[in-house]
């Protein structure tokens, strides 16, 4: 595949070519996988912990590496995500979560390491002014 500019991509990049979409020219993206994998494997501000999504279909799984908990949603029905039916679908649950460490797996996406460190408590002052106390000048 090669990109807009016209250079080749890097040998193991996924992806699909969107310049056609951004042309508006008509057409359709096809895709070799048929779902969509989001991969956030860091601590991050706030209560960002590291994190995997799939959307496949109607559905969406979303792994908490930290803590190893999983919620699915049906996207269709619920697209506020308020409703978690993974009870209720553990079946669908097991097998979406086995295509997202598959493809994981698959794409040697960095894998999360625990942060004994983190402390979810903290994380929020660091968006309020790198860490300054409020009226030190520090």
């Amino acid at each position: 595949m090669r990109g807009w500019a016209g250079a080749p991509s890097p040998d193991g990049i996924e992806g699909e070519n969107l310049a056609p979409l951004l042309k508006e020219q008509p057409g359709r993206l096809t895709r070799s996988e048929p779902a969509l994998i989001f991969h956030f494997p860091h601590y991050g501000e706030g209560s960002q912990v590291p994190q995997s999504a799939i959307v496949l279909g109607d559905y969406k799984l979303i792994k908490d590496h930290a803590s190893g908990a999983v919620r699915l949603f049906n996207l269709a029905a619920d697209l506020s995500e308020e409703h978690d039916p993974s009870a209720k679908e553990p079946g669908l649950t097991r097998t979406m979560e086995g295509h997202l460490a598959r493809r994981l797996e698959e794409t040697k996406a960095q894998m999360p390491t625990p942060n004994p460190d983190y402390d979810p408590e903290e994380a929020p002052a660091r968006r309020r002014g790198s860490g300054r106390k409020k009226g030190s000048g520090k």
